[in-house]
Parts: structure tokens; sequence; C-alpha cells
């Protein structure tokens, strides 16, 4: 259940599914790693009262861009599996 990841003690090595409004979606960026290049962009997702941020990486970033080119993207809902939950600068993210 996604609200787990807002309980204080939750275990940060613990994979669990998201599903959430699509909220807000940041800049596309681009880092570089070993001379790979990766894109990775950042969406806010709500679900029941909560909002979190969800960090897409590679091909997945390519997909959202290519839904959100084709048109209406009110009430999307989101839903990610395997996700795993990061910390940094003492701020929860998933990605």
């Amino acid at each position: 259940s996604p609200v787990t990841a807002f309980a204080p003690d939750y275990d940060t090595n613990y994979l669990f599914d998201i599903m959430g409004m699509l909220t807000g979606m940041g800049t596309q960026k681009e880092y570089e790693h070993n001379d790979i290049k990766t894109k990775m962009v950042s969406i806010e997702l709500q679900y029941d009262g909560f909002k979190f941020k969800v960090t897409l990486f590679g091909p997945y970033v390519d997909e959202l861009n290519a839904f959100v080119a084709a048109g209406k993207i009110e009430n999307t809902l989101v839903v990610i599996l395997m996700a795993k939950v990061k910390t940094w600068q003492d701020i929860h993210n998933v990605g």
C-alpha cells in the first residue's frame, strides 16, 4: 500500500507498489555516469491526501513524454510496480 511509505518507521529497502493521480511533472534532466547518458524526470502523485515525488529514469521518461504529447493528462492515474524508496537531503523519494 502506498500509505506505508509515509509511516515514520518504514523500511527504505522495501520495494512496494505505488498508485496515485498525476498532479505535477518536473523538467526532464539528463545525467552521465561512466559515459552513459540517462534521462530522468520527477513527477508528483497524490494518493489519499498525500503528495509524493516519483523519479522516472531511462525509457520510462520517453513513455511519459509520449503519453503527455498524445493529449489530455487530466485525471491521469499512475501505477508504478516495484519501486524503491530513497532518501536524498533528508527527503524520501520514490524511484
